[in-house]
């Protein structure tokens, strides 16, 4: 495996739980524990967790942080409330899609942006040119850790954990 590669903070985790890491876009990452299929079967019928840590983190905060991010872009945010979040995209002035990203409601004035690991240093530089007064922009991706549950009985597995 290439030296250059980065990992996630639940990398050791990995790989002593037996998964196989590959070569994803620059870092190593879990691809399977077990079978292929037995894995998609679970997914679909029961839960699946996913390590997403690759993915870029941007703390949004201030007084005008919402509509900063209001006008950046193209979904209304007032669709959303706090606790909630919203897929949507990054475009340029003639509509053509720069990324596309979630972004977590966490609190007044306080966001939470999920973009796609390849684009991190390209979306916080998009961020950072448009970016207003009384708005503070932080990328806190080194600093954190995403877990993804898919299939039917995420919520309910979520529940048992959390509030």
């Amino acid at each position: 495996m290439n030296n250059n590669l980065k990992r996630t903070k639940l990398y050791e985790k990995h790989k002593e739980l037996g998964a196989k890491i590959v070569d994803f876009a620059g870092w190593e990452m879990p691809v399977q524990y077990s079978n292929l299929i037995e894995e998609h079967l679970t997914v679909r019928n029961n839960v699946g967790i996913f390590d997403v840590s690759h993915m870029g983190t941007f703390k949004i905060s201030g007084i005008k942080s919402f509509d900063f991010l209001q006008k950046m872009i193209p979904n209304d945010l007032n669709r959303i409330s706090k606790g909630k979040a919203i897929y949507t995209q990054f475009c340029k002035p003639d509509g053509t899609t720069i990324d596309d990203l979630i972004i977590y409601y966490l609190d007044d004035n306080l966001f939470y942006m999920i973009v796609n690991a390849s684009n991190v240093e390209k979306d916080f530089n998009w961020l950072q040119n448009n970016i207003d007064n009384n708005v503070e922009l932080e990328n806190i991706s080194n600093k954190t850790a995403i877990i993804a549950l898919q299939g039917p009985r995420a919520e309910e597995t979520l529940a048992k954990i959390s509030d």
